[in-house]
Protein backbone atom coordinates (compact mmCIF):
# COMPACT_ATOMS: atom_id res chain seq x y z
CA UNK A 1 0.00 0.00 0.00
CA UNK A 2 1.31 3.45 -0.94
CA UNK A 3 0.28 6.70 0.74
CA UNK A 4 1.34 9.93 -0.95
CA UNK A 5 2.06 12.59 1.65
CA UNK A 6 3.80 14.96 -0.79
CA UNK A 7 3.30 14.47 -4.56
CA UNK A 8 6.71 16.03 -5.14
CA UNK A 9 8.32 13.71 -2.61
CA UNK A 10 11.83 12.34 -3.16
CA UNK A 11 11.91 9.70 -0.42
CA UNK A 12 9.87 6.59 0.30
CA UNK A 13 9.63 5.46 3.90
CA UNK A 14 8.33 1.93 4.34
CA UNK A 15 6.67 1.34 7.73
CA UNK A 16 6.07 -2.20 8.95
CA UNK A 17 3.44 -2.75 11.64
CA UNK A 18 3.27 -6.06 13.51
CA UNK A 19 0.23 -7.75 14.99
CA UNK A 20 0.90 -7.62 18.73
CA UNK A 21 -2.26 -9.59 19.48
CA UNK A 22 -0.56 -12.70 18.13
CA UNK A 23 2.02 -14.06 20.55
CA UNK A 24 5.13 -15.70 19.11
CA UNK A 25 7.87 -17.74 20.75
CA UNK A 26 11.10 -16.02 21.72
CA UNK A 27 13.39 -15.71 18.72
CA UNK A 28 10.59 -16.00 16.19
CA UNK A 29 9.62 -13.11 13.93
CA UNK A 30 6.45 -11.21 14.74
CA UNK A 31 3.44 -11.55 12.47
CA UNK A 32 3.22 -8.63 10.04
CA UNK A 33 -0.09 -6.77 10.20
CA UNK A 34 0.60 -4.42 7.30
CA UNK A 35 3.32 -2.57 5.41
CA UNK A 36 2.70 0.97 4.14
CA UNK A 37 5.01 3.00 1.88
CA UNK A 38 4.86 6.77 2.46
CA UNK A 39 6.08 9.19 -0.24
CA UNK A 40 7.59 12.15 1.61
CA UNK A 41 10.02 15.02 1.18
CA UNK A 42 13.40 14.14 2.65
CA UNK A 43 14.24 17.74 3.61
CA UNK A 44 10.97 18.01 5.57
CA UNK A 45 11.64 14.79 7.47
CA UNK A 46 15.21 15.83 8.31
CA UNK A 47 14.10 19.27 9.54
CA UNK A 48 11.57 17.67 11.90
CA UNK A 49 13.73 14.90 13.35
CA UNK A 50 17.48 15.02 13.68
CA UNK A 51 17.74 11.35 14.80
CA UNK A 52 15.61 10.11 11.89
CA UNK A 53 17.47 12.38 9.45
CA UNK A 54 20.79 10.92 10.61
CA UNK A 55 19.53 7.36 10.08
CA UNK A 56 18.27 8.20 6.60
CA UNK A 57 21.64 9.76 5.70
CA UNK A 58 23.44 6.69 7.01
CA UNK A 59 21.19 4.42 4.96
CA UNK A 60 21.89 6.43 1.80
CA UNK A 61 25.61 6.30 2.52
CA UNK A 62 25.67 2.49 2.48
CA UNK A 63 22.89 2.02 -0.09
CA UNK A 64 23.33 4.26 -3.11
CA UNK A 65 19.74 3.82 -4.32
CA UNK A 66 17.66 2.13 -1.64
CA UNK A 67 14.14 1.18 -2.68
CA UNK A 68 12.82 2.66 0.56
CA UNK A 69 13.98 3.61 4.03
CA UNK A 70 12.72 0.93 6.43
CA UNK A 71 11.00 1.64 9.74
CA UNK A 72 9.74 -1.38 11.68
CA UNK A 73 7.53 -2.14 14.66
CA UNK A 74 5.58 1.10 14.38
CA UNK A 75 1.93 2.00 13.96
CA UNK A 76 1.26 2.87 10.33
CA UNK A 77 -1.69 5.06 11.38
CA UNK A 78 0.42 7.04 13.83
CA UNK A 79 3.25 7.46 11.35
CA UNK A 80 0.87 8.77 8.70
CA UNK A 81 -0.36 11.41 11.13
CA UNK A 82 3.22 12.42 12.00
CA UNK A 83 4.24 12.63 8.33
CA UNK A 84 1.16 14.69 7.50
CA UNK A 85 1.90 17.01 10.42
CA UNK A 86 5.48 17.49 9.19
CA UNK A 87 4.27 18.33 5.68
CA UNK A 88 1.20 20.34 6.76
CA UNK A 89 -0.88 17.89 4.76
CA UNK A 90 -3.67 16.71 7.07
CA UNK A 91 -6.84 15.36 5.45
CA UNK A 92 -10.44 15.90 6.66
CA UNK A 93 -10.36 12.39 8.19
CA UNK A 94 -6.88 12.47 9.77
CA UNK A 95 -8.35 12.98 13.26
CA UNK A 96 -10.70 9.99 13.05
CA UNK A 97 -8.53 7.48 14.91
CA UNK A 98 -9.14 5.36 18.00
CA UNK A 99 -8.00 6.41 21.46
CA UNK A 100 -5.12 3.91 21.53
CA UNK A 101 -3.64 5.48 18.39
CA UNK A 102 -3.96 8.90 20.00
CA UNK A 103 -2.03 7.59 23.02
CA UNK A 104 0.71 6.20 20.77
CA UNK A 105 1.18 9.70 19.44
CA UNK A 106 1.25 11.23 22.92
CA UNK A 107 3.46 8.85 24.89
CA UNK A 108 4.69 5.25 25.05
CA UNK A 109 1.45 3.93 26.58
CA UNK A 110 -1.44 2.10 24.96
CA UNK A 111 -4.91 1.23 26.20
CA UNK A 112 -5.25 -2.52 25.78
CA UNK A 113 -8.83 -2.40 27.05
CA UNK A 114 -11.17 0.14 28.55
CA UNK A 115 -9.87 -0.74 32.05
CA UNK A 116 -6.25 -1.63 31.30
CA UNK A 117 -3.04 0.24 30.52
CA UNK A 118 0.20 -1.44 29.49
CA UNK A 119 3.58 0.03 28.59
CA UNK A 120 4.72 -0.05 24.99
CA UNK A 121 8.32 -0.71 24.10
CA UNK A 122 10.19 2.34 22.83
CA UNK A 123 10.34 1.19 19.16
CA UNK A 124 6.55 1.13 19.03
CA UNK A 125 6.33 4.88 19.54
CA UNK A 126 8.07 6.97 16.92
CA UNK A 127 7.61 10.26 18.77
CA UNK A 128 9.48 8.84 21.73
CA UNK A 129 12.26 7.28 19.65
CA UNK A 130 12.86 9.98 17.06
CA UNK A 131 12.27 13.08 19.18
CA UNK A 132 9.28 14.36 17.23
CA UNK A 133 7.81 17.67 18.42
CA UNK A 134 4.38 17.03 19.97
CA UNK A 135 3.45 20.70 19.50
CA UNK A 136 2.97 19.94 15.81
CA UNK A 137 0.00 17.80 16.80
CA UNK A 138 -1.83 20.45 18.86
CA UNK A 139 -4.18 21.40 15.97
CA UNK A 140 -4.72 17.71 15.16
CA UNK A 141 -5.65 16.92 18.78
CA UNK A 142 -8.11 19.84 18.84
CA UNK A 143 -9.95 18.15 15.97
CA UNK A 144 -9.60 14.69 17.53
CA UNK A 145 -11.08 15.89 20.83
CA UNK A 146 -13.95 17.73 19.14
CA UNK A 147 -14.81 14.67 17.05
CA UNK A 148 -14.73 12.25 20.00
CA UNK A 149 -16.22 14.55 22.65
CA UNK A 150 -19.73 13.12 22.26
CA UNK A 151 -18.63 9.51 22.00
CA UNK A 152 -18.71 6.91 24.84
CA UNK A 153 -14.92 6.59 25.16
CA UNK A 154 -14.75 10.11 26.55
CA UNK A 155 -17.18 9.10 29.27
CA UNK A 156 -14.13 7.88 31.20
CA UNK A 157 -12.19 11.14 31.27
CA UNK A 158 -9.25 9.80 33.27
CA UNK A 159 -7.88 8.39 30.00
CA UNK A 160 -7.53 11.97 28.78
CA UNK A 161 -5.66 13.57 31.68
CA UNK A 162 -2.18 13.02 30.25
CA UNK A 163 -3.02 13.54 26.56
CA UNK A 164 -4.82 16.83 27.27
CA UNK A 165 -1.80 18.01 29.24
CA UNK A 166 0.63 16.80 26.56
CA UNK A 167 -1.35 18.42 23.75
CA UNK A 168 -1.99 21.62 25.76
CA UNK A 169 -5.76 21.24 25.46
CA UNK A 170 -7.06 23.57 28.18
CA UNK A 171 -10.77 22.70 27.99
CA UNK A 172 -10.20 18.94 28.00
CA UNK A 173 -7.66 19.10 30.82
CA UNK A 174 -9.96 21.22 32.99
CA UNK A 175 -12.88 18.83 32.43
CA UNK A 176 -10.75 15.73 33.11
CA UNK A 177 -9.30 17.14 36.34
CA UNK A 178 -12.75 18.20 37.53
CA UNK A 179 -13.88 14.62 36.87
CA UNK A 180 -10.91 13.39 38.90
CA UNK A 181 -12.04 15.43 41.92
CA UNK A 182 -15.75 14.70 41.86
CA UNK A 183 -15.61 11.12 40.54
CA UNK A 184 -12.09 9.82 41.20
CA UNK A 185 -9.17 11.22 43.20
CA UNK A 186 -7.40 14.57 43.15
CA UNK A 187 -6.80 14.72 46.85
CA UNK A 188 -5.90 18.36 47.53
CA UNK A 189 -8.95 19.78 45.78
CA UNK A 190 -11.18 16.97 47.05
CA UNK A 191 -10.14 17.77 50.62
CA UNK A 192 -11.15 21.39 50.06
CA UNK A 193 -14.57 20.25 48.85
CA UNK A 194 -14.99 18.29 52.09
CA UNK A 195 -14.13 21.36 54.17
CA UNK A 196 -16.54 23.48 52.17
CA UNK A 197 -19.33 20.92 52.57
CA UNK A 198 -18.69 20.61 56.32
CA UNK A 199 -18.75 24.38 56.79
CA UNK A 200 -21.97 24.93 54.88
CA UNK A 201 -23.88 22.01 56.43
CA UNK A 202 -22.95 23.17 59.95
CA UNK A 203 -24.06 26.77 59.38
CA UNK A 204 -27.71 26.19 60.42
CA UNK A 205 -26.64 24.70 63.78
CA UNK A 206 -24.26 27.63 64.36
CA UNK A 207 -27.17 30.01 63.88
CA UNK A 208 -29.22 28.07 66.42
CA UNK A 209 -26.54 28.64 69.10
CA UNK A 210 -27.51 32.31 69.25
CA UNK A 211 -31.26 31.63 69.13
CA UNK A 212 -33.33 32.62 72.18
CA UNK A 213 -36.26 30.23 71.67
CA UNK A 214 -37.03 27.13 73.77
CA UNK A 215 -37.26 24.85 70.72
CA UNK A 216 -33.73 25.36 69.38
CA UNK A 217 -32.34 22.16 70.95
CA UNK A 218 -35.03 20.01 69.35
CA UNK A 219 -34.53 21.79 66.04
CA UNK A 220 -30.78 21.14 66.13
CA UNK A 221 -31.48 17.47 66.88
CA UNK A 222 -34.01 17.18 64.03
CA UNK A 223 -31.59 18.83 61.61
CA UNK A 224 -28.65 16.54 62.48
CA UNK A 225 -30.95 13.50 62.44
CA UNK A 226 -32.13 14.46 58.95
CA UNK A 227 -28.49 14.63 57.83
CA UNK A 228 -27.83 11.23 59.43
CA UNK A 229 -30.86 9.71 57.69
CA UNK A 230 -29.26 10.43 54.30
CA UNK A 231 -26.54 7.92 55.20
CA UNK A 232 -23.90 10.57 54.64
CA UNK A 233 -23.41 11.80 58.20
CA UNK A 234 -20.87 12.15 59.71
CA UNK A 235 -19.15 13.18 56.49
CA UNK A 236 -15.65 12.17 57.61
CA UNK A 237 -16.72 8.54 57.84
CA UNK A 238 -18.01 8.42 54.28
CA UNK A 239 -15.56 10.76 52.56
CA UNK A 240 -12.75 8.23 52.10
CA UNK A 241 -15.14 5.45 51.06
CA UNK A 242 -17.25 7.19 48.43
CA UNK A 243 -16.65 9.51 45.51
CA UNK A 244 -17.64 13.14 45.96
CA UNK A 245 -20.52 13.01 43.49
CA UNK A 246 -22.01 10.01 45.33
CA UNK A 247 -21.95 11.86 48.65
CA UNK A 248 -23.64 14.89 47.09
CA UNK A 249 -26.23 12.69 45.39
CA UNK A 250 -27.15 10.98 48.66
CA UNK A 251 -27.27 14.25 50.58
CA UNK A 252 -29.87 15.25 48.03
CA UNK A 253 -32.35 12.95 49.82
CA UNK A 254 -32.26 15.24 52.90
CA UNK A 255 -35.75 15.68 54.39
CA UNK A 256 -36.32 17.93 57.42
CA UNK A 257 -39.36 17.93 59.70
CA UNK A 258 -39.47 20.75 62.26
CA UNK A 259 -40.37 19.83 65.86
CA UNK A 260 -43.96 20.36 67.00
CA UNK A 261 -44.77 23.97 67.89
CA UNK A 262 -41.42 25.16 66.54
CA UNK A 263 -41.02 28.92 66.37
CA UNK A 264 -41.19 30.68 63.02
CA UNK A 265 -38.18 32.92 63.62
CA UNK A 266 -35.50 30.23 64.08
CA UNK A 267 -36.82 26.71 63.79
CA UNK A 268 -39.16 26.56 60.81
CA UNK A 269 -36.63 27.66 58.22
CA UNK A 270 -36.41 25.85 54.88
CA UNK A 271 -33.42 23.66 55.74
CA UNK A 272 -34.09 21.44 52.74
CA UNK A 273 -33.50 24.43 50.45
CA UNK A 274 -30.34 25.20 52.47
CA UNK A 275 -28.93 21.72 51.86
CA UNK A 276 -29.90 21.75 48.17
CA UNK A 277 -28.17 25.12 47.81
CA UNK A 278 -25.08 23.71 49.52
CA UNK A 279 -25.01 20.73 47.17
CA UNK A 280 -25.33 23.00 44.15
CA UNK A 281 -22.54 25.29 45.37
CA UNK A 282 -20.13 22.42 46.06
CA UNK A 283 -20.82 20.89 42.64
CA UNK A 284 -19.85 24.20 41.02
CA UNK A 285 -17.02 25.05 43.40
CA UNK A 286 -14.09 23.52 41.49
CA UNK A 287 -13.84 23.92 37.71
CA UNK A 288 -10.78 21.69 37.24
CA UNK A 289 -7.11 22.61 36.84
CA UNK A 290 -6.07 25.35 34.45
CA UNK A 291 -3.13 24.73 32.13
CA UNK A 292 -2.52 28.46 31.75
CA UNK A 293 -2.36 29.08 35.53
CA UNK A 294 -0.10 26.04 35.85
CA UNK A 295 2.23 27.45 33.22
CA UNK A 296 2.34 30.89 34.83
CA UNK A 297 3.34 29.44 38.20
CA UNK A 298 6.24 27.31 36.92
CA UNK A 299 9.62 28.39 38.26
CA UNK A 300 11.35 30.78 35.86
CA UNK A 301 14.17 33.30 36.16
CA UNK A 302 13.73 36.48 38.17
CA UNK A 303 10.35 37.08 39.78
CA UNK A 304 9.16 33.68 38.62
CA UNK A 305 5.64 33.84 39.98
CA UNK A 306 4.68 37.46 39.32
CA UNK A 307 2.15 36.63 36.62
CA UNK A 308 0.58 33.96 38.80
CA UNK A 309 0.37 36.05 41.97
CA UNK A 310 -1.07 38.93 39.97
CA UNK A 311 -4.26 36.85 39.75
CA UNK A 312 -4.74 37.16 43.51
CA UNK A 313 -4.96 40.95 43.27
CA UNK A 314 -7.75 40.83 40.69
CA UNK A 315 -11.46 41.24 41.20
CA UNK A 316 -13.50 38.18 42.17
CA UNK A 317 -14.59 37.47 38.60
CA UNK A 318 -11.09 37.79 37.09
CA UNK A 319 -9.35 34.66 38.35
CA UNK A 320 -9.20 33.47 34.75
CA UNK A 321 -7.53 36.66 33.51
CA UNK A 322 -5.68 35.84 30.23
CA UNK A 323 -6.64 32.13 30.58
CA UNK A 324 -8.25 30.22 27.73
CA UNK A 325 -10.98 28.75 29.95
CA UNK A 326 -13.24 30.49 32.47
CA UNK A 327 -12.75 29.52 36.12
CA UNK A 328 -12.86 30.76 39.71
CA UNK A 329 -10.33 31.17 42.52
CA UNK A 330 -10.25 27.48 43.61
CA UNK A 331 -9.01 26.48 40.15
CA UNK A 332 -6.37 29.24 40.25
CA UNK A 333 -5.28 28.19 43.74
CA UNK A 334 -4.95 24.46 43.07
CA UNK A 335 -3.25 25.03 39.69
CA UNK A 336 -0.16 26.38 41.48
CA UNK A 337 2.96 24.60 40.17
CA UNK A 338 5.69 26.73 41.72
CA UNK A 339 7.58 26.44 45.00
CA UNK A 340 5.31 25.70 47.96
CA UNK A 341 7.30 27.99 50.23
CA UNK A 342 6.53 30.88 47.84
CA UNK A 343 2.83 30.17 48.12
CA UNK A 344 3.01 29.97 51.93
CA UNK A 345 5.01 33.21 52.11
CA UNK A 346 2.50 34.90 49.88
CA UNK A 347 -0.47 33.99 52.03
CA UNK A 348 1.41 35.11 55.16
CA UNK A 349 1.50 38.63 53.77
CA UNK A 350 4.70 39.16 51.80
CA UNK A 351 2.46 40.06 48.85
CA UNK A 352 -1.12 41.34 49.05
CA UNK A 353 -2.71 38.72 51.35
CA UNK A 354 -5.86 36.91 50.27
CA UNK A 355 -7.30 33.94 52.14
CA UNK A 356 -6.98 30.55 50.43
CA UNK A 357 -10.27 29.41 48.85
Amino acid sequence: MVVVIDPSGDLTISVTEYDDSIKVAQGQEKVVLQVVDFLVKRSVIVSNSEPLGALIALDLQYNAKPAAFQMKDLSTTSMEIWFRAFHDAMTPSSHIVKIDEMWKLAVHIILTSVDSISLLTAPQVAGNMYNFDTKLLYPWFEQWYAYHSTRPILGNLRWLLYPCWQYNHAAGFMLATKEAVYHKQLNAAKGRLRTKLHTLTFKPTEALLSATCNCKEKTAFQYIKALHDTGMWPLDREWTRLETHEILDRLGSFKYTPPRNACLRYCQKDYEATIQGTISLVRRYFDGLCLDCMDKSKSKTGDSDSDYWYHNELEENEWDHSCRESHGQPTWYFSFMGRKEDQKTYFKGKWVPVRAP
